[in-house]
């Protein structure tokens, strides 16, 4: 686990406990909650689950910092990086859930629960609670539970970045966030020894840095 294998997941089961209960689950299944394959907590044998893949850096990055592309933003403080971060992630999970829900029939939208015609799925239907009563298919809404979440990729690269945009633009004040962006927009040529102390001396999320860890923290409560 420390050399980030991943093949080992640790849970705080009241933590999931008390999510599964505000979101409505039974009392009496929430006990009985798993991993999804990876890490996602749902209730076995009756739950379909699939999720939105996006990337927040990059959210962070092009679509506020404008690093890549177009005219490079100054910011006067974090605050005023958070709060433009935060809307704009709004309005991409907005639109994800957008164009899911566009994928499904419009009858599904309606609130009747049928899903597109999906590739059939016998062997895992067999297995799932709900299909063979419903006559629909694991892929087709026919478990009990239908889990479509969005997944917030890139949030340990978030928090480093924030965190170093803190350090450097806030606390020590080597260089403007505009100044940043634009030194980041020609990957650190003539900056190189910007870059190896930002690389080396900057706080990473992870390491038992307080100001690093509340940056993740902030990134993903922001996300939820």
């Amino acid at each position: 686990m420390r050399h980030g294998g991943g093949v080992v997941a640790v849970y705080h089961e009241q933590t999931v406990l008390a999510a599964l209960r505000a979101q409505g689950y039974p009392a009496h299944e929430i006990y009985d909650f798993a991993n999804d394959g990876c890490w996602e907590v749902q209730i076995p044998g009756k739950t379909y689950f699939s999720y939105m893949h996006m990337d927040f850096l990059h959210v962070l990055m092009q679509d506020v910092l404008h690093v890549a592309e177009g005219e490079i933003a100054d910011f006067a403080d974090m605050e005023a990086i958070r709060s433009a971060y935060a809307a704009r992630m709004k309005t991409v999970i907005a639109q994800a859930c957008e164009n899911l829900l566009n994928a499904w029939t419009p009858a599904w939208r309606e609130g009747n629960n049928t899903f597109c015609l999906q590739m059939p799925t016998p062997m895992i239907d067999l297995f799932e609670h709900g299909c063979a009563e419903s006559g629909r298919g694991y892929l087709e809404g026919g478990t009990p539970y239908r889990v479509l979440s969005p997944h917030m990729g890139g949030v340990g690269d978030v928090a480093n970045a924030l965190s170093a945009i803190e350090q450097l633009c806030f606390v020590e004040k080597k260089v403007s966030v505009k100044q940043l962006c634009e030194i980041l927009r020609k990957d650190w040529q003539g900056e190189e020894q910007l870059a190896l102390y930002a690389k080396h001396k900057l706080p990473h999320y992870g390491n038992g840095d307080p100001a690093a860890d509340a940056h993740y923290a902030w990134a993903v409560n922001a996300f939820a």
